[in-house]
């Protein structure tokens, strides 16, 4: 019985590790795609969020992000290949709470904050998005 057990669970385990992968998959698509950047055309839902101050203090400055699934990731305008003021008029356009758009997008990782690379400041660090181009409805 043991060696029965014991076998089962190997087995178990080799299975588990061997249908492992490295790279992320967009759940839309089967192809996998490289962990430091995602990309895909999709529609995504634009979120705008009032973000806070160094001292934890609400401030006046509006912060723009996408939702995917349970994730909202920050927007780096800077990086995009469209401008803020491109999205926002076509998002005030739709009528509904929730606003989409059809995107090309990249996933990133590093800082949201600096957009010069040659430049060491404090920033706020992690996954964000940047937006190619936008497909209006």
């Amino acid at each position: 019985m043991k060696t029965v057990f014991t076998g089962i669970f190997g087995m178990l385990t080799i299975f588990l590790i061997g249908n492992s992968s490295c790279s992320i998959r967009y759940p839309y698509t089967k192809q996998p795609m490289n962990k430091t950047q995602l990309e895909s055309r999709t529609s995504l839902e634009f979120v705008s969020k009032i973000s806070n101050d160094a001292k934890g203090e609400k401030s006046t400055n509006e912060e723009w992000y996408v939702r995917m699934s349970v994730q909202d990731y920050f927007i780096k305008w800077c990086e995009c290949g469209v401008t803020q003021d491109e999205v926002e008029k076509l998002l005030t356009k739709q009528t509904g709470m929730i606003k989409t758009l059809e995107v090309d997008f990249e996933i990133k990782s590093g800082d949201w904050d600096n957009c010069d690379p040659n430049v060491i400041a404090t920033s706020r660090t992690g996954k964000y998005v940047i937006i190619n181009k936008v497909y209006p409805k």
